[in-house]
């Protein structure tokens, strides 16, 4: 797997995309791109073409391109990029890395393990809550305007990163029916560091249990090095909350970072991860709650056209997470009653009016809506009106 991570000169002005061995991509400030660098005003529309061959990354600026492509120092018309190089254009660095296939780390044991309530996370205070909100005020357009779930990710972890300061790294994890996990995306804020292994073990347990679960590495002053807990080689703490949609699919949001100094027990000096848990509760509940919404009203677009306003309103007011309660569709004995209203004499009528169509058609439509108005009224249902 081969990923390009672009950097300009401000922090948000930052992506990470993956690409594919043997495949032409094009890279420029159009969105109509496969990479596109909104941001890069010395990006032509459409200014290089990128294409992965034999593990390097090999770039040819396109003749409509007016500015120049640095690689190594160096003006270039095209280049061979290799693993852990760069090429620049304008005030932004390309990043090309060669990662293995994204496994997850093996079951490590927690040397601490903190399960939160709802109860528990609601009484959580932030300290920093204006920047948090402006972050969760970009959260709409991350999840509404992208085109693909793959750059909703990148997006996702790059607002994630930005609103828990102190982590290190962020990713989106999904569990299947035989509890194997793998990783969607992930991303961190050095890229030097390498790919992002997140805990086989926290990531089953917080999907299985639906809740967020933190887990803590870091050993204490008091721990002997011959314990038989286990730390994590890269991370002091880790936690995974699950992102609620709906249906067969499992997944949530996975956080690590390192700790200052050794955590013994969860008070003040955990603070600042509760705040993290809760900021990103807050981020799977709106995007669990965008989700759904969108899937129901999906759902509820295809029915539309054959049911009754009511109908439509009972089963969207007992919709649940995991969509529209189909169990009120479902076939049964019960007793109702049948009103069948026919216009006698119409075709006659039609024949005296037409000069005046048009008003015939308009008293016609007035008196079946304040028939149409009762029914529904008094929880009733109309069908087709058939000529």
């Amino acid at each position: 797997m081969f990923h390009l991570t672009a950097q300009g000169a401000a922090p948000r002005q930052r992506w990470r995309n993956s690409l594919e061995a043997n495949r032409e991509y094009f890279l420029g400030r159009s969105i109509d791109c496969e990479l596109p660098v909104p941001w890069e005003t010395m990006l032509s529309r459409r200014h290089c073409r990128l294409e992965v061959i034999g593990g390097a990354l090999h770039v040819k600026r396109l003749p409509s391109a007016a500015n120049p492509i640095f690689y190594k120092g160096e003006e270039v018309e095209g280049c061979n990029v290799l693993d852990g190089e760069q090429f620049v254009v304008g005030n932004t660095a390309f990043l090309f890395q060669e990662v293995p296939a994204d496994t997850p780390s093996p079951n490590d044991q927690p040397f601490q393990e903190f399960l939160f309530t709802e109860q528990e996370l609601r009484q959580v205070r932030f300290e920093d809550a204006d920047r948090r909100m402006e972050v969760l005020s970009r959260l709409p357009t991350v999840i509404g305007e992208v085109r693909s779930r793959d750059e909703m990710a990148a997006q996702l972890l790059n607002l994630i990163l930005a609103g828990i300061r102190h982590a290190d790294a962020a990713a989106m994890v999904s569990k299947n029916r035989d509890d194997h996990v793998s990783i969607i995306r992930w991303d961190r804020r050095s890229e030097i560091d390498g790919m992002v292994r997140p805990s086989t073990r926290l990531v089953r347990d917080a999907l299985h249990q639906r809740r967020s679960i933190l887990h803590v590495w870091e050993k204490t002053s008091q721990q002997s090095e011959g314990s038989d807990y286990t730390a994590s080689a890269e991370f002091d703490w880790a936690f995974c909350t699950p992102v609620r949609t709906g249906g067969e699919e499992c997944w949530g949001l996975y956080i690590a970072g390192r700790l200052d100094h050794p955590l013994t027990q969860l008070g003040n000096a955990s603070l600042n991860l509760q705040a993290d848990v809760r900021f990103t509760e807050i981020v799977a509940e709106i995007i669990s709650t965008v989700e759904r919404q969108n899937n129901m009203e999906g759902q509820l677009s295809v029915l539309r056209q054959f049911l009754s306003p009511p109908i439509l309103a009972a089963l969207e007011s007992t919709a649940d997470e995991e969509g529209v309660n189909s169990a009120l569709l479902e076939p049964r004995e019960c007793d109702v009653t049948v009103l069948f209203c026919d216009l006698r004499g119409f075709s006659h009528k039609a024949e005296e009016s037409a000069h005046d169509l048009r008003g015939l058609l308009d008293r016609v439509s007035a008196a079946l809506e304040v028939m149409t108005e009762q029914i529904l009224k008094h929880g009733g249902v109309t069908g087709d009106f058939l000529g």
